[in-house]
């Protein structure tokens, strides 16, 4: 080839410098904000699949857990009591140690139900259910008659647990150790 020609485009790659490195740039900035691009998108789609697949997950465990429920079980309706109580004779007589219990977390009635499946009220009581099945009827003096209707760790043997509507009645009441009639 004729040198002139080189030299030609030597004189217009000198003439152009400037605008070729702009051109270069462009490309190689366009190069890297691609690849960037394909890399977060990338990153969403394992992201959306990882997503995905828990969801899923959740989803089965939760179907599993509905096949697994048992029917929670409907408190008992609340009975309101007859205005005339009847006259009950007492069968014997019993030296109780008779302490207060209210509707507490902390004494395990949070959510009302004693150990018989009744709500809690006033005149329920917690005996030892060895001694005094459910339904058992007691009359404790300054208390009234109350029915055996729940249980108690700590009540084992001439115990009984007295429920009162409020905690500061039931520390009010404290502990009492007295005769107690068993109806």
């Amino acid at each position: 080839m004729n040198p002139i020609y080189y030299l030609t485009m030597l004189e217009k790659v000198k003439r152009y410098k400037w605008f070729l490195i702009a051109i270069a740039l462009i490309i190689f900035l366009l190069w890297i904000a691609f690849n960037i691009n394909v890399d977060a998108a990338r990153n969403r789609l394992e992201f959306k699949k990882q997503t995905d697949q828990q969801q899923q997950e959740i989803k089965k465990l939760k179907d599993e857990n509905e096949k697994l429920k048992i029917p929670k079980a409907t408190p008992p309706k609340k009975v309101t009591p007859k205005v005339q109580t009847p006259k009950i004779t007492a069968k014997a007589s019993k030296t109780f140690t008779v302490t207060g219990y209210s509707q507490s977390a902390e004494e395990g009635t949070a959510d009302g139900i004693t150990a018989s499946g009744k709500l809690v009220a006033y005149g329920v009581c917690a005996a030892d259910t060895n001694y005094y099945p459910f339904g058992t009827k007691f009359n404790i003096p300054g208390y009234g008659i109350c029915t055996v209707w729940d249980t108690g760790s700590a009540i084992k043997g001439n115990r009984i647990d007295a429920f009162f509507p409020t905690r500061q009645e039931a520390f009010a009441w404290g502990t009492k150790t007295i005769n107690v009639e068993i109806l």
